[in-house]
């Protein structure tokens, strides 16, 4: 439907979407058919022959694999941390230069720390209550 609308379909469009699909099967196939399983302490043998409907048996061994590196588990502890800041894509060094233009010097690292948690809402109030005490502890 989406890319019928005036007789045109673009590329782009079309890859955007099958990129959605993708994304969003290997995630559900992810949920489903690796993490149920490595949480019950199922052994690497199990994963392997648990492979969702229309996946080959070598390309699900490859996933199995990958997902089990360090650089993935790594990347999953990530959605662990406790003080995320909330800056976006902005990195460190931007926010500082950001700073120093407006206030005409280097921030303390308090404020760096206020300034990279401030609520993505606009306002001046820190993103979560945790993070709110951590700031007034070392105020």
């Amino acid at each position: 439907e989406k890319f019928d609308l005036q007789g045109k379909v673009e590329d782009s469009d079309i890859f955007s979407r099958v990129a959605k699909l993708r994304k969003e099967f290997k995630s559900t196939s992810k949920t489903r058919y690796y993490k149920e399983m490595v949480q019950e302490g199922r052994p690497v043998e199990e994963l392997y022959e648990n492979n969702p409907p229309g996946v080959h048996d070598d390309k699900w061994k490859w996933l199995v694999e990958r997902w089990g590196t360090p650089q993935v588990v790594v990347k999953e502890s990530r959605k662990k941390v406790r003080y995320a800041h909330t800056a976006g894509n902005i990195g460190y060094a931007a926010l500082n230069a950001q700073f120093a233009k407006k206030e005409g010097r280097e921030p303390l690292l308090l404020e760096q720390f206020r300034f990279q948690h401030f609520r993505k809402d606009g306002s001046d109030k820190l993103s979560s209550e945790a993070i709110e005490q951590v700031y007034v502890r070392n105020k």
